[in-house]
């Protein structure tokens, strides 16, 4: 008998790398749809990450090649009115467009989660004015609230952050805040309720680590959203400002050329609906996964 193992318990070894690979393979199978959008954000992050070394070109040199040329071997994507290399544009765009969302959704995370784990741990008149201030936030359609913000503030990559967070924030404080109301009656917080350990520990040691799942999940299905708005306040001058390159800047000086030179619009619109169907069916699967109560409902 193992030292510390009750005669009689069921004894189960820690799993091997064998054992996950099997189960993730085992995952992949029942959602295909899942995997295939995991390899895909995991491309077009290599892209972002790659990007300076991947574009042939500088995205943002003048005259590299003849303004408006077609797509070619030389120039894959074509060229803009400019003589700009659209391919390079493309990837520098990829770049941008992960940076800003990955940088806006933490922090839009943080500040919710923080929220919600205050308001479902003290409940009372603390849970009723954040969750006044929740509901104001989501009385506003994101997209306009973002691009209010954005106008008065003024453009700039910091104020282009802080109004994209408002998308994931509203989200991240309701599903932390129903996790830990959920969570503060099991015996586990209750026992170190008893045992006198400081609230901070128990929020940060005993229920955060319950609500990371919901959290990844809220956070995938919310990111396309988030790329797409970025997008959007780009397109009409209030996000990214040159000489970074977005998708929604690119799409917007596109504008005079859409019938003379249509790919001008067709790859940026490209990259955007891609790397969002992949994160939204990513976010799918993960829900089926570890919600399969919801599996189907969308």
């Amino acid at each position: 008998m193992r030292w510390g193992v009750t005669a009689g318990a069921d004894y189960r070894p820690a799993p091997t790398l064998a054992w996950r690979w099997k189960r993730l393979v085992a995952l992949a199978r029942r959602n295909p749809a899942g995997a295939v959008s995991l390899g895909m954000i995991l491309f077009i992050a290599l892209v972002a990450i790659l990007a300076p070394w991947l574009a042939p070109h500088d995205p943002s040199a003048l005259g590299v090649g003849p303004r408006l040329s077609k797509p070619s071997l030389t120039y894959p994507f074509g060229t803009d009115n400019l003589g700009r290399d659209l391919l390079s544009r493309i990837i520098a765009g990829t770049r941008t467009a992960l940076i800003v969302s990955s940088a806006s959704v933490s922090l839009g995370v943080l500040v919710g989660t923080a929220l919600g784990l205050v308001s479902g741990w003290f409940r009372g008149l603390v849970d009723d004015a954040l969750q006044r201030l929740i509901d104001s936030l989501m009385a506003i359609p994101p997209l306009v609230l973002a691009m209010a913000l954005v106008a008065v503030l003024g453009p700039g990559l910091w104020k282009l952050l802080l109004a994209l967070a408002i998308f994931l924030l509203p989200a991240a404080a309701r599903t932390v805040r129903g996790a830990v109301l959920s969570a503060r009656e099991e015996v586990y917080v209750e026992a170190a309720r008893a045992i006198g350990a400081p609230t901070l520990r128990i929020l940060l040691r005993h229920i955060l680590p319950n609500v990371t799942a919901p959290i990844i999940i809220v956070v995938t299905v919310h990111i396309g959203a988030v790329i797409i708005s970025e997008a959007a306040l780009s397109f009409v001058g209030l996000g990214i400002q040159p000489p970074m390159v977005s998708w929604g800047q690119m799409l917007s000086l596109a504008r005079p050329f859409m019938e003379s030179a249509p790919w001008l619009v067709a790859f940026p619109t490209g990259a955007i609906a891609l790397t969002v169907l992949a994160f939204n069916f990513l976010g799918d699967a993960l829900r089926d996964i570890w919600d399969p109560r919801l599996r189907g409902s969308t």
